[in-house]
């Protein structure tokens, strides 16, 4: 541009001496290595805010003057900066957790986990382990259910009764089932096993209808419906052992009472019912495609104590209807073994191994020479 001045042989010419141009640099990102009270340890995490800070992280803590280096990184991230954060290790951490050993288990990040062989391998000794280490997992609850019973009855002599022994129950009378255009008349007798045994009563998973003429289908139990122990007309139960022989026969002078119905989450707070939270674990379509049962469980991780948000009994997660089998998918194709499925899922917690308690009980009788049934139960 030129511009033309009063005095004469005075020019002024505006030059543009820049190559290219100039663009501002819209991302900052800066490094920083802390204590912090919990989130992966010694893996950089990419934070663009203070709530990722707080959701990775936790708070600050007077401990260790801990929160100074919080309010360094959370100055940093107020100015719009992206922050790559950093959990310093300390020989001191481990990981809160429920099993059966005495020594905790130190599982830093994802990726630790994957090197310790933990995706192919159960974690001995250990049921769930929470997500990475510090005290931040203390106050978590984690509840696992699956069908490892249907029916229960009490007020009984268990004496000679054992897990894995198979019960009979004779059809009770004038009981029909409804067809598409017509009705059965069911004859024949019930067939079940003996999944739990406490000092006066008995679980009992309902399996199979055997027809008088010795047809025998698989069925699941049905709560108030046809497929189920005990009856108007208190047909007696006969117990046996797992090759045919007889043990006991039990009169039902009341029927058995649901078993699931009556299952509670016990939280510091109170309780919440199973049935309220999930449905009853049954069987996927992957076992059931491939003869198997009785597979679904379900598990709920749940603040107790409140510490992690701020509010006791919040349910954190809910998985549910996942696999016991370690091949198991959804129909999506997806994973549903849930070891697996946690691993990948969940953003507190770790699957280790099944559950204290799980038993293989096996039902045979005389009239089905050489057929079995096994059932793998996780005890909730």
């Amino acid at each position: 541009m030129a511009l033309n001045l009063a005095s004469p042989g005075i020019v002024v010419r505006e030059v543009d001496l820049t190559i290219g141009r100039v663009d501002p640099t819209s991302e900052r990102v800066a490094a920083v290595v802390a204590p912090f009270a919990q989130g992966p340890v010694e893996i950089p995490t990419l934070v663009e805010n203070e709530s990722d800070l707080l959701a990775n992280f936790g708070r600050a803590y007077d401990a260790d003057r801990h929160y100074e280096h919080w309010m360094v990184a959370s100055s940093f991230l107020s100015y719009g900066g992206s922050l790559r954060v950093v959990r310093a290790d300390d020989a001191k951490m481990k990981n809160a957790f429920f099993g059966s050993t005495s020594t905790a288990p130190k599982i830093k990040s994802l990726d630790h986990y994957e090197d310790l062989g933990y995706s192919d391998n159960t974690i001995t000794g250990v049921t769930f382990a929470a997500r990475n280490p510090g005290s931040w997992g203390n106050g978590m609850k984690v509840a696992i259910i699956d069908g490892r019973a249907d029916q229960v009855i009490t007020g009984i002599s268990t004496a000679g009764i054992t897990v894995g022994m198979g019960v009979s129950q004779a059809v009770p009378d004038n009981t029909v089932v409804a067809g598409v255009g017509t009705t059965t008349l069911l004859d024949g007798h019930f067939k079940g096993v003996i999944s739990g045994v406490g000092t006066n009563s008995i679980d009992l998973k309902f399996v199979q209808h055997v027809t008088a003429a010795g047809v025998t289908t698989q069925k699941d139990y049905q709560e108030g419906g046809v497929y189920r122990f005990g009856n108007p007309s208190k047909k007696d139960l006969v117990v046996y052992n797992n090759t045919g022989g007889f043990i006991s026969t039990i009169t039902t002078n009341a029927n058995p009472t649901d078993w699931f119905d009556a299952q509670k989450i016990t939280l510091a707070g109170g309780e919440i019912s199973w049935n309220q939270v999930a449905p009853r674990p049954g069987t996927s379509a992957y076992a059931a495609d491939r003869g198997g049962r009785f597979d679904e469980t379900h598990i709920v991780v749940v603040d107790d104590d409140g510490d992690i948000t701020g509010n006791p009994g919040t349910i954190l997660e809910k998985h549910l209807q996942l696999s016991k089998a370690k091949d198991g998918v959804f129909a999506n194709g997806s994973v549903s073994y849930y070891r697996e499925f946690v691993r990948s899922g969940s953003g507190y917690v770790f699957a280790g191994g099944m559950p204290a308690g799980t038993v293989a009980i096996d039902f045979k009788t005389g009239t089905d020479a050489g057929a079995g049934f096994v059932l793998v139960s996780d005890k909730d």
